[in-house]
Order: structure tokens, then sequence, then C-alpha cells
């Protein structure tokens, strides 16, 4: 099926109006032990999201010391930890702890990023981690995967320019029906941080827990992502489930549409074939200073090198 991009907008809009609001429904929890939210939509930052793209001569770089010597890896399990953040951000006044905790300041933020160059670790993407996993492919030392989900402007105004210093790249799960609405992020930013290396995946149309959703699965990984693909102009090939939560059924959807991969919540940082399907990913919350993030990883110079690693296997 092919899009024009008014047809594009016009599905969104009937879907988010048949849909009703992006909040989780379910009266289970998902099977994670990490505490997520259930108040998504996050406040907006107030930002326009016509922001301009940051001119390269506003964006710092850092020349990394050394060049990495890339290894063949795989297939098989990969030692690969994946960061989970929403926001590079203060939280706006008034808004609730638990929403709060998902807000990272951008100092914190530039010094965890700081930790994790000097730490050794190289950013890869989740396509190229599955390729690894699936058939092989040559790894930096201490890959790393960093993510973010839901499509925040803010993500991109100061979680990009700060990653760019550092030489990093990262992942953007995008809520498709929030592009180019106030606070997210627009079409011609995800093609500049495709210009920049990075990931573009889908965060579903609606932000809706999908074990309660099975009759909108079409719409919300298929649909979602040829709006998507069409807005980027790349590949979009890797799934972010909305809360984390998943099942049978979504996991199944999600396989036959033909995504390589998926991330979900964990601890763990063993991905392999057993888990493409529901990646393990640590949320980085407010508060998580360097030492707090080396609890999160199998190496660090804080903490030296890990002699067990945990697994993490889909719920």
């Amino acid at each position: 099926m092919s899009w024009s991009p008014r047809g594009a907008v016009v599905l969104i809009s009937t879907i988010l109006c048949l849909g009703g609001c992006g909040r989780i429904t379910a009266q289970s929890t998902p099977t994670e032990t990490i505490p997520v939210t259930a108040t998504e939509p996050f406040p907006s930052t107030g930002t326009s999201p016509a922001a301009s793209i940051p001119p390269p001569t506003q964006v710092p770089t850092t020349s990394l010391t050394s060049t990495p010597n890339w290894v063949v890896q795989g297939p098989g399990s990969i030692e690969c930890p994946i960061l989970l953040y929403h926001h590079v951000a203060s939280a706006p006044p008034g808004d609730t702890a638990l929403a709060a905790i998902y807000y990272i300041q951008p100092g914190d933020f530039e010094l965890q990023m700081q930790a994790l160059q000097a730490w050794g670790y190289h950013t890869i993407s989740i396509s190229l981690l599955a390729e690894a996993i699936l058939h092989s492919a040559a790894l930096p030392p201490h890959p790393i995967v960093i993510t973010f989900d839901d499509g925040n402007l803010d993500a991109f105004t100061n979680g990009f320019p700060i990653m760019q210093k550092y030489g990093f790249t990262g992942v953007m799960y995008v809520i498709v029906g929030r592009m180019q609405t106030a606070g997210y992020i627009n079409a011609e930013q995800l093609k500049a941080l495709v210009a920049a290396g990075w990931e573009v995946g889908d965060h579903s149309l609606s932000h809706l827990d999908l074990r309660q959703e099975h009759d909108r699965l079409e719409i919300e990984l298929s649909q979602s992502r040829q709006i998507l693909e069409q807005a980027v102009g790349a590949p979009v090939n890797t799934f972010s489930y909305p809360f984390g939560a998943q099942d049978s059924i979504v996991i199944s959807h999600v396989r036959a549409d033909g995504y390589t991969a998926a991330v979900g919540l964990g601890g763990g940082w063993q991905q392999g074939e057993d888990n493409l399907f529901y990646l393990s990913r640590r949320p980085v919350l407010a508060g998580d200073n360097p030492a707090k993030l080396a609890s999160y990883l199998p190496w660090s110079g804080a903490r030296g090198r890990s002699t067990a690693s945990p697994t993490s296997s889909p719920p």
C-alpha cells in the first residue's frame, strides 16, 4: 500500500480519534519487574516542534583518543547493555514525582555520556545488534545501545548534541501519531538523526497497551511503520513495546510484520535469539549519577570487569 503525506495525516487523525488517549488501561501490569509508569503521555516541554536542527557549527565534537578495533561476534549471544531514556530536560513545574523520574537533567546526561566514553563504550544500533545475533557482525569493543522512547523533542534538542560531542549515536523510538505535534520530534529532525548515523524505530501509533488492543495491531504496528518510513525516508526495522507490555499475540504480530528485533525492559545485558523480540533494556532515571550508571553495566573503569552477566529471557 502506498501512502501520501496527506493520507498519512488523515489516517493518524482518524485513528487517534477512534483510539482515545494513549494511557495504559490494562488490569494487569507488565511482567517485567522494573517499574514503568501508566501516566504517559509525558507533559510537553512547551518547545515548538519546529525547533531548528542544531547547525554543525553549534554541535561540539570530541575526537576519540583511538579508533576501536571492531571484531566479528556471533551468531549467538552477545554481551551488550541497552539503556533507555525518555527526556533530556528539567521536569515541568508541578509534574508528578512518577513522571518526573523520566527527566534527566542535561548536565547529568552529559556526565553519563562522559563516563561511558571514559569506560571505553562504543554505541551501536539495535539493527546491528540483531545482525550479530542472527548472522554475526563486526562490533566495537564494549558495545552499548542508547535508546530514547516516545520521540520527545528535548531528546533531539538537548540529548543529540551531547551525544555527538562524545562520538555516540542512538536509537529514537517514535510514537508515530505524535510526530509534528508540540513537544515531539518532526520528520526533518528525524532525517537529521538518520543522517548522523542514528536508527529510527517504531513505538506504535498511539502508545497503547497492545495486550489490550489486539484488534488494532495492524494499525499500531504495520500502518504506523509505513507512515514512519515514508516520513523518514529510511527503513524502520525495530520496534519498542509501549510500557514494555507484550504477550504472545503481540510478539507474533511483530515478527510477522517483518521487524528484525524488538526491545522491552529488563536488567540483563546478554542479548540473544531467545530474547531477540524482547531485548533487555535498563531505564536510566532522574538522579542516576555515573556510579549508579556503572551498576547497570557489565564493565566500567569504576567497577572493573564483571565476572557474571545477568541474563534476561522474554516474559
